[in-house]
């Protein structure tokens, strides 16, 4: 698949067989690594297809992979979708794994405290290793200064230097 890739101009023929022989992978981890890697090159119209392949996942860990690798590329009509199965996640960790992709497309500056509380991106973070939370954070930001200002993210910011002393 690597050749196709590299194609000068692949065709929409190409990436529906592409599309094709990833779905063959019996191997979930490896479907959901080739449909990363497919993600940012597919036409829009093949990444519904993606999200369904990813949809039919049954492994946590390998659709949350998936999810985060077609997060960034698709349509606002697919992105709610691939949200929802993302939050549908049980394990935290996995579900913050694939959410982690989606805070880039998601307007936070004008979220609400109800919207605030249902996403639980904090909390869902939260699984993360410190250093991929701390890397998050600033993404969130505008959410937390429009919750509950300045203040709000400087507080944030202050538990963070706090845990840090007691948790090198």
């Amino acid at each position: 698949m690597s050749g196709f890739l590299t194609a000068a101009h692949p065709t929409q023929e190409l990436f529906e067989q592409a599309l094709a022989m990833t779905q063959q992978i019996q191997d979930e981890s490896r479907r959901a690594t080739a449909l990363r890697g497919l993600a940012p090159h597919m036409p829009e119209d093949l990444l519904e297809q993606a999200l369904a392949m990813t949809q039919q996942m049954q492994d946590e860990s390998s659709r949350a992979v998936a999810l985060s690798g077609l997060a960034l590329h698709l349509p606002q009509k697919l992105f709610e979708q691939a949200a929802t199965m993302a939050y549908a996640i049980k394990e935290g960790y996995y579900r913050a794994d694939a959410l982690k992709d989606f805070l880039d497309r998601m307007e936070l500056e004008t979220i609400d405290a109800a919207r605030w509380q249902q996403l639980q991106l904090l909390h869902e973070l939260a699984y993360r290793r410190r250093q991929d939370f701390i890397e998050n954070l600033p993404k969130l930001a505008p959410a937390i200064i429009q919750l509950g200002g300045k203040e709000a993210l400087q507080g944030c910011v202050d538990a963070m230097e706090q845990v840090c002393r007691w948790w090198p």
